[in-house]
């Protein structure tokens, strides 16, 4: 084979499959979301290895830092950078705080499965961190030695309701055979317990046709009227609905009731849509860009129910 022909299989193995080039340092903003209030914005910094392919950048071991624009675009840093990517950004503006959920390095176990190391962390407007909670679980489950992989709910938790006075924890623990979950209503302020752990329905599994099985999907978002609402998308009468156990704080035993889907589009009050359908991003450079008219229903709330 002459270096031509050599040169021409690598450049259509690049083009193809991507090139496998070196690991570089990168950096950039995201998971741009508004308050509660849709005033002001927080996002993240991050800094990261690279690697540039054909189709997609490919990113790991991240570092993040969490930072503030205000309405006349003048931005505040308010912590340090931190091992870890974003898994959960919620900014509660007039309980002064934000909740960080950070993800750390995924490891592949012996069973084909992936697992990762969850943060969740409380910042209050000073840059004071204060820590919620750390869960170790799986983040891709694999019941057959990593042929299929199916994603599953982190083993930790916390979503703040939409007027930001309490916290929603739930802890999961699942393996190919048992899946476990509570629910824990916390005071935003104190972090005690308002009400002791309420077991959650494991969900159910689904079997296909060559008798694979996996754990069905679950939403959680927080209700306008202040219930925690967990939705089973294995269990819906429409394309558009699914069946949802409803927990009211206080109470052990849900109620259910058929919630259209965009009810879990967004978990909480404060996300990339403002409750009037305004949609805010933020480009790597740390420019943002404000949509006033997304075609996206990711608003809290039940939308089009």
């Amino acid at each position: 084979m002459n270096s031509t022909t050599r040169l021409t299989l690598a450049l259509a193995t690049c083009f193809i499959g991507g090139c496998d080039v070196t690991w570089s340092p990168g950096s950039g903003y995201d998971n741009a979301v508004f308050s509660e209030t849709g005033d002001n914005i927080a996002m993240v910094f991050q800094t990261y290895e690279k690697k540039d392919n054909v189709k997609y950048v490919k990113k790991r071991n991240f570092e993040t830092q969490v930072v503030l624009m205000d309405a006349s675009g003048i931005t505040e840093t308010l912590t340090e950078l931190t091992e870890g990517d974003v898994n959960d950004l919620f900014f509660q503006e007039e309980a002064g705080y934000i909740i960080l959920g950070r993800r750390g390095k995924t490891e592949l176990g012996i069973t084909g499965s992936t697992y990762a190391k969850f943060h969740y962390e409380r910042i209050s407007m000073d840059g004071t961190v204060t820590p919620l909670g750390v869960g170790f679980g799986a983040v891709m489950l694999s019941c057959n030695s990593g042929e299929t992989l199916t994603t599953v709910s982190p083993p930790e938790r916390w979503i703040p309701s939409p007027d930001g006075s309490m916290l929603a924890r739930i802890k999961t623990g699942i393996t190919c055979w048992e899946r476990t979950m509570t629910l824990t209503f916390v005071d935003a302020q104190t972090l005690e317990p308002l009400y002791a752990p309420v077991p959650l329905d494991d969900g159910g599994q689904t079997t296909l046709a060559d008798g694979t099985n996996f754990w069905n999907t679950l939403s959680m978002a927080w209700t306008e009227d202040g219930s925690f609402a967990i939705g089973n998308w294995a269990t819906s009468d429409s394309q558009d609905h699914l069946m949802a156990d409803i927990y009211a704080p206080g109470q052990t035993e849900p109620t259910e009731d058929l919630m259209h889907f965009t009810c879990f589009s967004a978990p909480t009050a404060s996300g990339y849509q403002s409750t009037d359908g305004t949609e805010v991003s933020v480009t790597n450079a740390g420019v943002l860009n404000i949509n006033p008219d997304s075609v996206w229903d990711g608003a809290f709330g039940c939308g089009s129910d």
